[in-house]
C-alpha cells in the first residue's frame, strides 16, 4: 500500500513530476515507500519502505512495536506526538488545557498549538526536532528532490511541514538542506 501511495503522489501529488522521492506517512505509526528513478524501492526482504524503524533516540528505554528502542514511530506518528505529550506533562507541572483531558489525541496537542497554549509548543517543538532528524536520516541515505508527508498527521496542515523543515534544516547533509517538505496533496486515497 505504501508502495501504490508513494507512486500516487510522484504521479499525481506532491512529488508530481520528481523521478527521486520520499513518502513519510505519519499515522498511528510511521511507515513510506521509497522512490528511485521514477519505481518504488523494495529492497531484498521488502523492508526498503519500513523508515519507521530508523532509531532516533538511543536513550530510549521503552521498546517500540517491532521491539527495536527510540524508533522514529515511537515519536513522529500520532501516537508517537501523545506519547511525547504525556512524558513532557509528567516531567512538568506548567498549566495546559491538555491536563483537562482524559483521552489525549494527536489533534489535541496540534489544536492546543494552534491555539498558543506555551505547554503544546514546547512538546511540539520536540515532536517537530524529532521528525526533522529523523527526515535528514533518510535524505543522507537516498537525496530525494522531495519529502511527501502523509497520513493523519499530515491532516493538521502546512505547520507540520514546516517544523520539520527547521529541524530538517539543521540536521540536514549540506547537499540535502533545500530538499523540499511538502503535504501529500491525495490524502488517504
Amino acid at each position: 500500500d505504501a508502495n501504490v501511495a508513494a507512486l500516487g503522489e510522484a504521479w499525481k501529488g506532491g512529488g508530481k513530476g520528481c523521478e527521486n522521492m520520499v513518502l513519510a506517512t505519519l499515522g498511528t505509526g510511521v511507515g513510506g515507500g521509497i522512490i528511485i528513478g521514477g519505481k518504488p524501492v523494495c529492497g531484498a526482504h521488502g523492508a526498503a519502505g519500513e523508515i519507521g524503524h530508523l532509531v532516533v533516540n538511543t536513550k530510549e528505554t521503552e521498546p517500540c512495536s517491532c521491539g527495536k528502542y527510540g524508533c522514529a514511530e515511537q515519536y513522529c506518528s500520532a501516537n508517537g506526538s501523545v506519547r511525547l505529550a504525556k512524558r513532557y506533562l509528567a516531567a512538568h507541572e506548567d498549566a495546559t488545557p491538555l491536563r483537562d483531558l482524559a483521552d489525549l489525541r494527536c489533534k489535541d496537542l496540534f489544536d492546543a498549538g494552534d491555539n498558543g497554549d506555551a505547554v503544546a509548543l514546547a512538546i511540539l517543538d520536540q515532536y517537530y526536532d524529532l521528525l526533522g532528524r529523523f527526515l535528514a536520516n533518510i535524505c543522507c541515505t537516498i537525496d530525494p528532490e522531495v519529502i511527501v508527508l502523509g497520513g493523519g498527521v499530515s491532516k493538521t496542515g502546512q505547520p507540520v511541514a514546516d517544523g520539520a523543515a527547521k529541524y530538517f534544516r539543521k540536521y540536514a547533509f549540506h547537499a540535502c538542506r533545500k530538499t523540499k517538505i511538502v503535504l501529500a496533496a491525495l490524502g488517504n486515497d
